[in-house]
């Protein structure tokens, strides 16, 4: 007989009540670099954990276990694709530490798909986890939303129909017109493939999908927005269209959990992989191929902290992301009112002392190494501002 396991649910909705911390992670896999990462992740004690699609990779082994990163390249005369479902048994057990204590949730990916006899796909990802989709009106378990306090999330489907025509773009829109921005202030979008990415694998993968939601997003101010499938790390500045927007979403990309393909590393900007330019875009404001993941902290309904720390010398809130340059820490992104930005100073006062409380000698956060990038917003009269730590 099993262990009984008990976890806390999510705060009820409202514009004062909060998750303390959330995890986010994607393209995990089964390899020592995901039980460095899963282990930095729970040392954190989130709330609630994000999981942006490429979870076990079970459709890169056959039924005998054997595994390869390129399956149709290694197994070209396989007449049929049956994946290997002890991977995702395997790959269960290791995170149940993790998922017995603290709400998991997850939006497909690519390898989620998992072509199977009969043409059946997605058998695993739709039977092992659970989905709210009934409670959120959604028709399907690949797109669905939900409230965390106030914290709105909707996860959207990349590998289905997107289209204006579609039942998933005409949920989206029902959803967005019933949130409530007085009760969840704060509206976070999730799907796996990245709109804004600019590394060479995988780039503009998603063009397609961005073209047919980009603008609803847009018009219904969303906050945030996560991806993974692009194995490294990535945060845009606010972009609309490919142009800087002040009302624009941040776009980050957490692809880095630890999966066994190969880690992202050429951009397309430069000679090994150039497209239209030579130079990193102006919507890239920091990009680095690594393991690890992020934690949001959302501090009340004008305020929120994005902190991504590094291997080495800095740990900034307790993160820790493991790369390959000890000297970077990433950042705060806040959101705030106009009057605000007397108690936002204050507010990094208090962060800069708590930070270098904890660190010892790590000179983790100053004042002198903010860089900020800030504009009105025409919707809902906020300034954005976005400080990193360098």
């Amino acid at each position: 007989m099993s262990n009984v396991s008990y976890f806390k649910t999510m705060p009820v909705s409202g514009p004062r009540s909060y998750p303390r911390r959330i995890a986010v992670v994607g393209d995990t896999g089964l390899t020592y670099n995901t039980t460095s990462t899963i282990g930095h992740l729970m040392s954190n004690s989130p709330d609630l954990v994000l999981l942006v699609g490429d979870v076990s990779y079970a459709n890169l082994y056959l039924t005998n276990g054997t595994g390869a990163d390129c399956y149709s390249c290694s197994f070209a005369n396989t007449p049929i694709h049956e994946t290997y479902q002890p991977r995702w048994d395997y790959w269960g057990r290791f995170m149940q530490p993790l998922v017995s204590k603290v709400p998991i949730m997850v939006v497909e990916g690519n390898h989620e798909l998992e072509l199977q006899a009969g043409n059946m796909t997605f058998a695993a990802y739709s039977s092992r986890f659970a989905f709210p989709s009934e409670e959120s009106e959604s028709l399907s378990t690949f797109y669905y939303s939900f409230n965390a306090g106030g914290i709105h999330f909707i996860m959207l489907g990349a590998y289905i129909d997107y289209n204006k025509s579609g039942d998933q773009y005409k949920w989206l829109e029902r959803d967005l017109a019933k949130v409530d921005r007085k009760v969840t202030p704060w509206l976070v979008a999730t799907w796996h493939p990245p709109w804004y990415s600019t590394y060479k694998a995988h780039y503009r993968e998603a063009e397609c999908m961005k073209v047919a939601m980009e603008e609803l997003l847009y018009k219904n101010s969303v906050d945030l927005v996560f991806s993974g499938h692009v194995h490294a790390y990535e945060r845009s500045n606010r972009v609309y269209n490919y142009t800087l927007d002040p009302c624009g979403p941040v776009y980050i990309t957490v692809g880095d959990g630890g999966n066994r393909e190969k880690m992202a590393i050429p951009h397309a900007d430069e000679p090994a992989g150039r497209f239209c330019w030579d130079r990193q875009p102006d919507y890239s404001a920091l990009r680095e191929t690594s393991f690890g993941h992020g934690i949001l902290e959302v501090k009340n309904e004008t305020h929120a902290l994005w902190s991504c720390g590094v291997k080495g010398k800095g740990v900034l809130i307790g993160t820790m992301h493991n790369a390959l340059k000890e000297d970077n820490r990433e950042y705060f992104v806040a959101r705030m009112p106009f009057h605000a930005y007397k108690s936002l100073f204050f507010l990094l006062k208090e962060e800069e002392g708590r930070l270098k409380e904890g660190s010892g000698d790590v000179d983790v956060f100053t004042l002198t190494n903010i860089q900020h990038l800030f504009g009105p917003d025409r919707k809902r009269g906020l300034f954005y501002l976005i400080i990193e730590y360098l």
